[in-house]
């Protein structure tokens, strides 16, 4: 079974033959161009090597002609692979889980006072009449860390230059 990128370069080398109409209007007239000019040289009693030296200067021309085509279609193949391993990889977060693991014991008790601080002061406020006090005294956020999975980037083509992550993370 042939692979994409097998595929992709059998095209790059058919891309020769069925070029952009623009390139193969260009190319073809510069053999028209070489054939006509050697033949008035040719005519005018020029001689032979005034005929290779035409032909030497229209198939370096043309020769460069067909490796920029072909390098603007291996390009444009290489960014096509590239944005579809971006959008089917994911990418592991074990570094990012790493971290976690060890600023979790410094981080968790700081962020359940600050939630206890904020929803406690939101409950005082709207406490009802027929209640003394209602207050939230304890918090807690667990002791292991939130563990991500992995994160995908998802690359819009409707809005061209916009980047999405999307991330797993699990609720155990």
């Amino acid at each position: 079974m042939t692979s994409f990128l097998e595929v992709s370069f059998a095209i790059c080398y058919l891309c020769d033959i069925l070029t952009l109409p623009t390139d193969w209007y260009h190319n073809t007239a510069v053999i028209i161009f070489a054939c006509l000019a050697s033949w008035v040289v040719a005519t005018l009693g020029g001689g032979l090597a005034w005929v290779f030296m035409i032909m030497a200067i229209c198939g370096t021309y043309y020769r460069t002609s067909i490796r920029r085509v072909r390098r603007n279609f291996r390009d444009d193949v290489n960014r096509e692979l590239a944005k579809h391993k971006l959008e089917t990889d994911v990418e592991s977060l074990e570094w990012i889980n790493s971290f976690m693991v060890k600023f979790w014991p410094i981080f968790q008790p700081v962020l359940a006072q600050t939630v206890i601080n904020s929803v406690d002061q939101v409950l005082s406020t709207a406490t009802p009449a027929f209640l003394d006090s209602l207050r939230l005294k304890t918090f807690t956020l667990g002791t292991k860390p939130p563990r991500m999975e992995h994160v995908r980037v998802m690359i819009s083509s409707l809005w061209t230059g916009n980047l999405a992550l999307r991330q797993m993370i699990p609720w155990i």
